[in-house]
């Protein structure tokens, strides 16, 4: 596991001296994806529009700094982690669905 990630940051920093401005990108675009995780977590932005969003950003920022843009081939580590991402974006709508129906009942008791 920890061999994938070294692979993974090797990668990183021999594209970011490929391509300083692909990784740049792609740290703006973690950093904007961690700033929309706080706006979440501090209730000023909401979870159904927060949600898709952060994990765009990020997926598109673990894209850019894994990918070789000399051989346009991407790192392995990166494709998984963007899986995962989706994969993690996909679970909160159904625990919201529950909370708002929680809620409701709350509400009307």
């Amino acid at each position: 596991m920890f061999a994938k990630f070294a692979s993974f940051f090797t990668n990183f920093f021999c594209n970011f001296t490929a391509d300083p401005v692909s990784s740049a990108k792609g740290v703006a675009l973690l950093t904007c994806a961690a700033g929309t995780c706080y706006g979440m977590a501090t209730g000023k932005v909401p979870l159904n529009i927060g949600i898709p969003t952060a994990s765009g950003f990020a997926v598109s920022g673990v894209h850019a700094l894994g990918t070789n843009t000399t051989t346009g081939v991407e790192c392995s580590t990166a494709t998984k982690i963007e899986q995962l991402i989706g994969q993690a974006a996909a679970l909160p709508p159904p625990a919201l669905t529950i909370t708002d129906h929680y809620n409701a009942i709350k509400d009307q008791a």
